[in-house]
């Protein structure tokens, strides 16, 4: 345990450079099982150590939530990519479609923590409304540029997404109003948030609109890495604070 504490993000990153080196060679993805899932488990652990002595079984509970969701999805999305599932096809869509929902319920477990962490004031939380105001711009923008013809099933699913990534970016900045934790949303929650909203949105772009970009798979992975290893990482500082 002590070895894990004191070198458990170093394996998680070594396991997420050697993932991404994976997704570059059709021919090594399918070692990727060795890999993708083990991700978010080695974050599971470490969050556990290095919390196991907090009493917030509630809070833990919404995060352990999230991460287990997130490992779902990451499965799926594994289970497509080894199976080399044509892109664009029924299949993929329906891959696609099953990954990204089990990822926005992780997200809705994310914002409900942040909403236990600060108390939600409107009027006093500016870092909230510009962020509201920002993923309303910022999605209004995507959301019309993308084929309408080619969303079928997915139009529910977007603007349901864009609501909860919303909700998770207005919820993770009004952390930033509390003084005790403003340090930990500003250093990993809010920075975490951004980024996992970046991986997802740069999972529906290289969809809709940009399918020959054969780079972005392993930029989705470092970017969802990364954002992921943020949250947990601000979760643990608060829960042992």
């Amino acid at each position: 345990m002590k070895l894990l504490k004191k070198y458990g993000i170093f394996i998680y990153w070594g396991l997420l450079f050697i993932d991404v080196f994976l997704i570059n060679f059709t021919s090594y993805r399918m070692y990727r099982v060795y890999t993708k899932p083990l991700l978010m488990i080695t974050l599971g652990v470490i969050f556990y150590i290095n919390t196991q002595k907090s009493k917030h079984w509630r809070s833990k509970t919404l995060v352990y939530g999230g991460m287990f969701f997130s490992w779902l999805s990451d499965l799926v999305f594994l289970f497509n990519d080894i199976n080399d599932t044509k892109p664009g096809s029924l299949n993929d869509d329906i891959y696609l479609f099953i990954s990204l929902s089990l990822l926005l319920i992780a997200f809705v477990f994310y914002t409900f923590l942040f909403r236990k962490m600060s108390i939600f004031n409107i009027k006093d939380c500016q870092e909230g409304f510009l962020a509201f105001l920002a993923m309303v711009i910022i999605g209004s923008i995507f959301y019309n540029v993308i084929s309408k013809e080619e969303l079928t099933f997915f139009k529910p699913l977007i603007i349901i997404g864009l609501l909860i990534c919303t909700l998770l970016i207005v919820f993770a900045s009004n952390v930033h109003h509390n003084k005790i934790r403003r340090n930990t949303a500003v250093q990993f929650l809010i920075p975490g948030s951004i980024t996992l909203i970046i991986a997802m949105g740069i999972i529906v772009a290289h969809r809709f609109l940009l399918k020959e970009a054969s780079f972005l798979p392993a930029v989705i992975e470092l970017t969802y890495g990364f954002g992921q290893m943020l949250i947990v990482r601000g979760f643990s500082k608060f829960l042992k604070a």
